[in-house]
């Protein structure tokens, strides 16, 4: 199971209605084909603390692209297919959600999300081949 930090996207990021992974995460070489497709990894999304404020269910996605140009900032990044997930309006600490990323085909990878409303709290985002095992 791959629970170390390397494949963490946020650690303790505190969610906002529209935002960015506070990490990137690169992947083998350039041009990528990364871990993705030959790991089965999935994407938890984990609340470190109850996710309030939410007016609608919101998504995750997991986002790819050839060129890193820093985290939180703006890139032409493509979302990989198959890789939204909804979730619920408001949810309490502790709940997690999983999607399996089906692969990435760029060299760098992070999670953007959409929770509408003035939603407050924090998770973490991080990549593991064993989606049961939570690491938070």
């Amino acid at each position: 199971m791959s629970t170390d930090k390397n494949g963490t996207y946020s650690d303790g990021q505190t969610v906002a209605a529209a935002f960015i992974s506070t990490n990137e995460i690169e992947h083998a070489g350039a041009g990528g084909r990364g871990p993705g497709p030959s790991q089965g990894l999935w994407l938890v999304v984990s609340a470190k603390t109850a996710i309030t404020g939410m007016t609608s269910a919101g998504n995750f996605r997991v986002t790819q692209s050839d060129t890193n140009t820093g985290p939180g900032s703006a890139w032409s990044g493509t979302e990989v297919p198959a890789s939204r997930m909804a979730v619920a309006t408001n949810f309490n600490a502790g709940t997690i959600f999983t999607i399996a990323v089906p692969g990435i085909t760029k060299k760098y990878s992070r999670v953007e999300g959409t929770l509408p409303g003035s939603p407050a709290g924090e998770m973490d985002c991080y990549f593991t081949d064993a989606p049961q095992a939570n690491r938070s």
